[in-house]
């Protein structure tokens, strides 16, 4: 991260801005897809950085079609998900809702509908950079090989960062007016400048932890294929 660090800056500003114009318009949809491109160049550079590639080359070709997978992959189907998931739950009673088991069906259906393509799709973007020519029937079957390496990571170590992230960034947006992030006449509140800063920190966080577990993966399985040499492999196991 730390060689990444201006990358990184520009990646937690952007992020800030985006969630203050998200805010202004009330449409999260046209931002959030604003903000994808920006996500994927942070992806990409980020796994370049710790895969085994030359670094002295910027292989800026592969870019392109790494950014498409991504904003398809993950930016459009988390989005998809979550739209998906919070219409249908929606559409509950108000007695439904009123149960117990209302808030926790719809917590456990988000965090399955984060789970999903993060595991299934996370390897596939290590192999666009090594510019290994496979799609997503291979990414499914290296998620089912090595899902002893992949599930418990993604849920004890990397799905506690996501969620406290995610906390973070809707308590920094209460329903009490003075505690918005932007007011109505355009003023900061300073309690909740805090709280998006440290929620975007930590949601990048994440993201590097996601992007090292699934290059791990990604590595594993070729060495394990005899596509990649054994010393190389045990650098980044």
């Amino acid at each position: 991260m730390y060689a990444l660090r201006w990358l990184t800056l520009a990646y937690v500003v952007a992020g800030f801005g985006f969630l203050v114009v998200d805010v202004r318009l009330e449409d999260g949809w046209f931002v959030n897809f604003l903000f994808a491109p920006l996500s994927a160049i942070f992806w990409y550079f980020f796994l370049r950085r710790i895969l085994p590639v030359r670094k002295s080359c910027l292989y800026l070709r592969p870019l392109g079609s790494f950014t498409v997978w991504y904003v398809f992959l993950f930016f459009a189907v988390d989005i998809g998900g979550y739209e998906l998931v919070t219409s249908l739950f929606s559409r509950a009673t108000e007695e439904v809702r009123a149960q117990t088991y209302y808030a926790f069906a719809y917590f456990l259906t988000l965090i399955v509908s984060w789970l999903v393509p993060h595991y299934v799709f996370g390897t596939l973007l290590p192999a666009k950079i090594l510019k290994k020519s496979d799609g997503i029937r291979f990414s499914l079957a290296r998620a089912i090989r090595h899902a002893g390496y992949l599930l418990p990571r993604l849920l004890l170590i990397n799905l506690p960062i996501v969620l406290l992230s995610a906390f973070l960034s809707m308590a920094s947006i209460p329903e009490e007016p003075d505690l918005k992030l932007v007011a109505t006449v355009g003023e900061f509140s300073e309690f909740s400048v805090v709280l998006i800063v440290l929620a975007e920190l930590i949601g990048v966080f994440s993201e590097a932890i996601f992007l090292v577990i699934s290059k791990n993966a990604y590595l594993k399985d070729l060495e394990e294929q005899g596509e990649l040499p054994v010393a190389e492999a045990e650098i980044f196991a």
